[in-house]
């Protein structure tokens, strides 16, 4: 065992990304268990091989990834390391779960009711129970480059190739100051959960550490990176790891894009020095699926895979997701002053990337920048139903009628409505897709269901994102 603190759990994390990312290791630790001590020690694991038996279990499970946090707890938790690990991962969620219930609310009340509609309706939509917890929607996704350099095959964003950095000019800096200043006046703490990249690298973007030193300025925290190009320029990444240890809660990211990859990052990088990143493991044989969205949208190949028993080869074990999406407010692109109001959503024809624009447009400067968003807010976000809108659920919904309510279910998840005896005829009027509001609530009040009762169902069912948006649209007309 190790001695300094949290060294147990960096190693313990290192043979995780080995057992996910890894197919040799995974095939060689199935096939001869009493090799395990050389195994860790090849990897430079400095753990007693018995002191994992635990985590060597995992190799048994039919789709490890799909593990949630208790599932994967109750396998691990009777052993010392297993508790030092449970133990390291609770506290750290704890404290950045504390941290953004702090910065939750922008202090605009149309704006976070529209935030926390379409985050329920895309956890709804679009993420299993797992994939929902940890879940982090920034408000803002500011862009510091146009394009990406990396140009990945499997890439959910899709973006062309790199055109040009938003470079730290005495101009470009006073634009970048004014943005960070206009948004804190608007939103204040609720700016705090934020991105410096989108459908880009930052290691594109010579300048990225200054802009991120200005961010931190205006609002005391060092937004989350990801990162397809840690092997790139190692100073670089340096930095990146010393802004990190500045404020660890939230942990940046190292996509890999290949084995070799991941065994030079794993050569080059203790554990120690990776323990506040999180290893994004996109190569050929690793567990981790594709997901199908933007240049994958139409590519049959991207399901997870997974050893069979006799570690013979793989084998596909799940349908893929539909968007890796998480911004749920401002997509704002600096080189060339671009805004859009977007929300996660599964990607589709209509929708190729992921995400759903409600309203984009164009500035010229903070003021212009702050017009946007004012008139985002107008036409985007109304604070409850209005009376002559027309009603439906959304289309990715199945609608089951019930004895005394019904269910909605979508892709991962069975929503139960379940209420008095109006509940069942509320599902169906709604079910019709060709009734308003008022239509519905008339109805209601007719069977005898109270006025206010029958309002406030409907807005508990538009506000947890049940209704399908395209009286959104009609607002904007």
């Amino acid at each position: 065992m190790t001695d300094a603190p949290h060294q147990n759990v960096a190693h313990i994390k290192r043979f995780l990304e080995l057992l996910e990312g890894d197919p040799d290791f995974r095939r060689e630790a199935m096939a001869d268990p009493s090799g395990h001590q050389q195994l860790l020690d090849k990897a430079g694991i400095r753990l007693p091989a018995a002191a994992l038996a635990p985590f060597w279990d995992l190799l048994e499970k039919d789709d490890l990834l799909s593990m949630g946090r208790e599932e994967l707890s109750q396998e691990i938790q009777d052993h010392s390391l297993g508790q030092e690990w449970i133990e390291w991962t609770d506290a750290r969620t704890a404290q950045r779960d504390a941290c953004l219930s702090e910065w939750e609310s922008t202090g605009n009340r149309r704006l976070d009711l529209w935030r926390t509609r379409q985050q329920a309706r895309a956890v709804s939509e679009s993420f299993d129970k797992n994939e929902a917890r940890s879940m982090i929607f920034p408000l803002f996704a500011f862009e510091l480059s146009k394009g990406c350099s990396m140009q990945c095959w499997f890439c959910a964003l899709a973006p062309p190739p790199l055109q040009g950095n938003f470079l730290y000019t005495p101009d470009n800096r006073q634009l970048w100051g004014d943005i960070l200043v206009t948004a804190r006046t608007l939103f204040g703490d609720g700016c705090k959960v934020s991105t410096c990249y989108h459908a880009t690298e930052p290691s594109d973007n010579p300048d990225y550490f200054k802009f991120m030193r200005d961010f931190h300025a205006h609002f005391g925290m060092i937004p989350q990176t990801t990162t397809a190009a840690p092997l790139r320029n190692r100073a670089w990444t340096d930095e990146l790891l010393s802004f990190r240890d500045e404020w660890p809660l939230i942990a940046d990211r190292f996509s890999v894009l290949s084995r070799s990859v991941l065994q030079r990052i794993h050569q080059e990088f203790t554990p120690e020095e990776l323990l506040n990143v999180t290893l994004t493991l996109q190569n050929e044989g690793a567990l981790r699926e594709k997901i199908s969205s933007g240049r994958t949208l139409h590519t049959p190949c991207c399901t997870a895979t997974r050893l069979d028993q006799s570690g013979s080869g793989p084998e596909p074990v799940s349908t893929p997701r539909l968007t890796i999406e998480c911004t749920c407010g401002y997509l704002v692109n600096m080189v060339d002053r671009t805004i859009k109001l977007i929300s996660p959503c599964n990607a589709s024809e209509r929708w190729p990337l992921g995400y759903q624009i409600h309203l984009e447009g164009a500035f010229e400067d903070a003021a212009g920048f702050r017009v946007f968003i004012e008139r985002s807010i107008d036409e985007c976000m109304p604070a409850s139903l209005k009376n002559d809108l027309l009603l439906s659920f959304r289309a990715d919904l199945v609608y089951e009628p019930g004895d005394v309510g019904f269910t909605l279910i979508s892709r991962y998840t069975r929503h139960e409505i379940k209420g008095n005896r109006h509940m069942r005829l509320l599902g169906d009027l709604v079910q019709q897709g060709n009734l308003s509001v008022n239509d519905v609530t008339a109805r209601l009040i007719e069977t005898g269901m109270p006025a206010l009762s029958a309002i406030s169902w409907l807005n508990r069912l538009y506000q947890s994102g049940f209704f399908s948006e395209h009286w959104a649209a009609a607002l904007n007309r």
